[in-house]
């Protein structure tokens, strides 16, 4: 329950009614141009819908079925042809893909658009590693859920196969802000959000939020204040630390929260106290980092469907 979590963001947002969607116990909020605007070989590496993780090969013979052993004998046969030298890893993939275009999805990035650093933990470790012109070695398995006609979640694993084109070191965020935030909520917005338990009114809670404010004199009195009073649940134990950053570019967090978040240029920095839908918050600024540069990453790959187990 607070502006990085349930039910405050992230948020995801059904951009054709504007509705939040709920997601298991966590309603996500984010917006959709990122996931439209992610590159042909981040679609291939983290599944049409989603990917929870991406596993080094194995198998249970006892478990697999023959189709799905078969898949894995050509994927491994896929691998070995581009791994000869000198082989031509493009002609390679449309070929396959020509072959078996119910088995095999190839892509090529045209520009540096994948952030390594948003990539799913094994692949970015993987890349992490490799040079320009490098393929992968062994094989991975992207564990992907897509959404079916009927509405349900069905898992589509695939085998990746990449090869880095390059690496390019470019701007991700003009401003990270990393904050700690203190929410004191009241009957009439925690109804309408899903915080459970409040029966204070909103002028009891803007009197008590400015009660809190008046006893802060470091982050360790705001860390103390936080796990006493906070509503956020969800991260009212650490002190109210929130583990993403506020950022302009594609904010998670609500939009009243985010722009004060930005506006604290300093560690030690804290906020006016701001309302959102939730109620009264208080945020104090851990780190602030400016014009932030990562790695991106030119990435081809071909990606070889798996049969149900």
């Amino acid at each position: 329950m607070h502006p990085g979590r349930c039910p405050l963001g992230p948020q995801r947002i059904d951009t054709e009614n504007e509705k939040q969607v709920e997601s298991g116990p966590t309603i996500y909020f984010f917006q959709m141009k990122n996931i439209l605007n992610i590159s042909i070989s981040k679609v291939l590496i983290l599944g049409l819908i989603f990917a929870t993780t991406i596993s080094p090969l194995q198998t249970n013979a006892a478990v697999e079925s023959e189709t799905y052993l078969n898949d894995i004998a050509y994927a491994k046969s896929v691998l070995a042809k581009v791994l000869i030298p000198n082989a031509n890893f493009s002609e390679i993939g449309k070929q396959e893909m020509e072959n078996k275009p119910d088995k095999i999805v190839y892509g090529k990035d045209t520009k540096f658009s994948t952030f390594i650093s948003e990539l799913p933990t094994e692949t970015k470790n993987i890349i992490e590693k490799m040079k320009p012109g490098e393929i992968t070695k062994d094989m991975f398995i992207a564990h992907r859920w897509e959404i079916g006609t009927d509405g349900n979640a069905i898992q589509n694993d695939a085998v990746q196969i990449i090869k880095l084109l390059g690496k390019k070191k470019m701007l991700k965020h003009k401003k990270e802000v990393y904050v700690e935030h203190i929410l004191i909520s009241y009957k009439e917005a925690a109804d309408k959000s899903g915080i459970p338990n409040i029966t204070r009114s909103e002028t009891e809670a803007i009197a008590l939020i400015n009660t809190i404010k008046k006893n802060i004199n470091s982050q360790k009195d705001f860390e103390r204040l936080a796990k006493e009073n906070s509503d956020d649940a969800s991260n009212k134990g650490s002190g109210g630390k929130l583990e993403e950053p506020a950022i302009k570019e594609a904010p998670i967090y609500v939009a009243e929260f985010n722009n004060a978040a930005l506006k604290l240029k300093h560690p030690g920095d804290i906020s006016d106290i701001i309302k959102t839908q939730f109620g009264y918050h208080i945020i104090y600024a851990t780190k602030v980092k400016n014009n932030v540069r990562e790695n991106k990453a030119k990435l081809e790959v071909i990606s070889i469907s798996l049969a149900p187990l």
